[in-house]
Parts: structure tokens; sequence; C-alpha cells
């Protein structure tokens, strides 16, 4: 005989439980509705459903109080002994309410777009505990019973367990979306690789067919974009020049090969994978450039610009997580700080600069504007010998606009006659996410009531 899918779930379900509640947890119906997923039809369609279940359950604690297996069924469908129909009919009327009134909203909620993990999850917990009161109700046979009812009995719990295993796969897709949901309305991505390391794990004990690392990539394809916008003000003191540049990088993830999470559980480090570079012959563009020294003057004139590239090293965002208590109540609290990890690296920007020599004699030539005199300024924050700086912030801005910050400093070259400049640079990390278009499923054709008579 087959190992039951039951008894595999018996042991699967509590780790279940604890890998979705331990994972970051999301709104309860917040981040569906905040990005167009789930509408407020839907948030009402699941309290109806988390009453049903609780109702369900409450009726198998009451019949299971009744002494024998009859009783409890009866008691399950409302049946007095006088009207009570034969063993037959009994036990097909408590597998149709079982199917109805306990797999019917633990799927429905499982799969609700405004349903958070969290709660797809304590439903999940919930039927799997009222599953394995089926044998004290009388609808499961003993392991040594062979009898053709008992045989048929197997046959329709088996379609009981695909059930399950079929909630159980629209709890992890539903889980799925709210991390991806959560993505697109805040900017954090985090709780995208982690809720879907504990479905890994879940995958292991139970497999339910999901593919959990291309969904990784395409969940952070389309949520984890941003464009790093900053206008740097330098002022290479020694030479009196001051130049204003204005600039923007465009950050996403790389997938490369063999897709983003596993790269990352490899070994990779984010900052291999979140990054990007400035595109495009104006870009940064040169604002304003201003010699102090008499004899020169100086333009933006015709710019010559490598690449500036950053990386993301780390970011964090403190976010409300949403919870149920050990009392089935859900409460929310405030968790994680706000941290954000750079990485900056630019080459030369190049301009004209007129030189006067004398009164009536000059020279164009060209000089450098930008990069030079922002790493010098710097310096406390170099890496390396390149031209490479690493600086943390944890200064919040508005949405879109994710961090928001000033940085600035003043130093010089090495030696007793260094070169003195300062910088003070006005980041944004901009996010802007691109997410596919939701399909949302077909609504039921639900019959209007009928009107009350006088």
């Amino acid at each position: 005989m087959r190992k039951s899918l039951l008894r595999s779930t018996a042991f699967v379900g509590p780790i279940l439980l604890s890998l979705i509640l331990s994972a970051p947890i999301n709104a309860f119906g917040g981040w569906g509705v905040e990005v167009g997923r789930a509408n407020e039809g839907d948030s009402a369609r699941l309290l109806v459903d988390q009453l049903a279940m609780k109702m369900a359950h409450n009726r198998i604690v009451d019949a299971n109080r009744r002494p024998l297996a009859k009783e409890r069924q009866r008691q399950l469908l409302g049946k007095s002994d006088g009207n009570a129909p034969n063993a037959a009919d009994l036990l097909e009327g408590v597998y149709k309410w079982w199917l109805h009134d306990v797999m019917g909203p633990a799927k429905a909620i499982a799969e609700n777009p405004a349903a958070s993990c969290a709660e797809a999850a304590v439903a999940m917990q919930s039927l799997l505990s009222m599953m394995h009161q089926r044998q004290v109700l009388g609808m499961s046979p003993a392991e040594n019973d062979h009898s053709p009812e008992a045989e048929k009995t197997r046959a329709v719990e088996a379609d009981f367990e695909e059930m399950y295993k079929s909630i159980l796969t629209k709890g992890t897709q539903r889980c799925h979306e709210e991390a991806l949901d959560e993505c697109v309305a805040t900017g954090r991505f985090e709780q995208i690789i982690q809720s879907d390391l504990a479905f890994k794990t879940t995958e292991a004990l139970l497999p339910t067919g999901n593919v959990s690392e291309e969904w990784v990539d395409k969940a952070l394809k389309q949520c984890a974009i941003y464009e790093l916008h900053f206008v740097s003000t330098t002022n290479t003191e020694t030479l009196k020049v001051e130049t204003v540049r204005d600039g923007e990088i465009k950050l996403e993830f790389d997938v490369g090969k063999g897709g983003i999470y596993a790269r990352l559980f490899g070994g990779e480090t984010l900052g291999n994978l979140l990054k990007g570079e400035t595109q495009g012959s104006f870009n940064p563009s040169l604002v304003s450039v201003k010699c102090g020294n008499p004899d020169w003057t100086c333009r933006p004139g015709a710019t010559i610009i490598d690449a500036v590239s950053a990386r993301i090293l780390s970011m964090e965002l403190q976010h409300p997580e949403f919870y149920v208590d050990q009392n089935g109540i859900s409460k929310q609290r405030i968790v994680g700080k706000n941290k954000l990890s750079l990485e900056l690296s630019g080459g030369a920007m190049t301009a004209q600069v007129v030189v006067k020599i004398t009164k009536s004699q000059s020279m164009t030539i060209p000089f450098d504007v930008g990069m030079t005199g922002f790493f010098i300024a710097h310096n406390k924050d170099r890496q390396g010998q390149g031209p490479t700086v690493k600086f943390e912030r944890d200064k919040r801005g508005v949405y879109p606009v994710i961090f928001e910050f000033t940085y600035a400093d003043r130093d010089r070259t090495t030696g007793p006659k260094g070169v003195w400049a300062s910088d003070s640079t006005v980041f944004e990390l901009i996010h802007k996410p691109k997410p596919e278009p939701y399909t949302r499923p077909e609504e039921p054709t639900r019959k209007p009531l009928k009107p009350r008579g006088p």
C-alpha cells in the first residue's frame, strides 16, 4: 500500500508553518490590494472563508465529543437519531460536507490575492489539523481493514490528499505573489529570496512541482529595478576649479548563468549581481564649471566621459511585519532597519578649459573636471588603489525615492604639497519597477437573492 500523503504531511505540516512564519511576513491583504492584484471584494470573501474555516473546526471539535463514530458523523451533518440516513448515505454526506465546508474554504483562502502568506499558512495548518481528525470521525479505515468498503473509502481519501497537495501548491503561489507585490510596492526585495528559501526546504520534504529558482529570477527582474541619481558639486581647491555634475545609473540584477538564486547561494555577493553604470555620451552631464584662477576662463565645452559604475552591496528597509499570534489574531509590528551600502567607481571626465597666457593670447586644453576631485575629497572611503569608494547611509526618502542623502567630505592627496578637494554629492535611489500585468481569475456567477415575501 502506498504511503499516505496525510501521514507524510503530519511531519511536513508543522515544518511548513514554521518556515512560512519565520520568513518575512507582509501585510495581510495590503500588498495585493496596493498593487491592484486584489480588490475589496477579495478582502470581503477572505473574511467569509476564514469564518467558514473556523466554523468547520468548531463543528469537528464538537463532533469529537460524541462517543461513537456514527454519532460524530450525524453531529457534523446536524442530523438527529430520528432522521439519520443509513450508514452509507451518512458517510457520503460527511464526505460532501468535508469537500464543501473544509477543503473549499481552505482552497479559497490559499488562492485569494487578498490573503497574506501568513494567513494562507494558517489556513493550511488548520486544514491539516482537521484532516488528522478524519479517522476519529469514522472517515478513515483502519490500516488492517481491507474490506471492499475500506478500499472504496481509501480511494475517496486519495482525492482528499490530491486536493490537499493542490492547496499546498496554491499556498506557495500565494506567498510568492505577496513577496513580489511587496517588492513592487516598496522596492524591498529581500523577502523574495528568503521566503523562497523556506519553500525550497518544504519542496524537498513534500514535492509539489514548483520551480522556485526560475520564479526568483522572474520576480526580481520585474521589481528590483532602481535608478541612482546624483548631483555632485566638487571643488578642487588647490586648482580653484568647481564643477557640478548630474547623472543617473540604472541598477538591476544581472541574472547571468545559473540564475540569481543559485549564484547568491553559490558564494557570490550581492554587489556582483545588483549593479549598473552610466550610459550615453552625456551621462553624467557637466552642468557648470567655474575657475577661480584669474588667468583661466572655464566653460563646459566638449566633454569626454568614462562610465561611472555603482554596485549595491546591501540594502535593508524598515518595514511592517504582519503576523498571526497564538490566538489567531492578526497583528502588526515594525521591524528591520534602514541601511544602504554602495560602491561607486568612475573614470575621468574632462572638458575644454580656455587658459589665458597673456592678455592677448590663450589656449584651449582638456582638463579633468570631475572624478579626480571627487575621489580626492573622499579619500577615507577609497578602496584599493583604483577610483572606487565604498560608503553606507540610512536616510530614507519619500517613495518612489527609497534613500535620499548627501555624501560630503574634504581631503587631499598625499605629500607635503597635496592637492585639496571637497565634494558634496546628493544621492537618490529611486525605485522603478516594471511588473507584468496581473491576470485576475474569472469572477464566479452569483445569483441575486430572491426578494422576501410580504
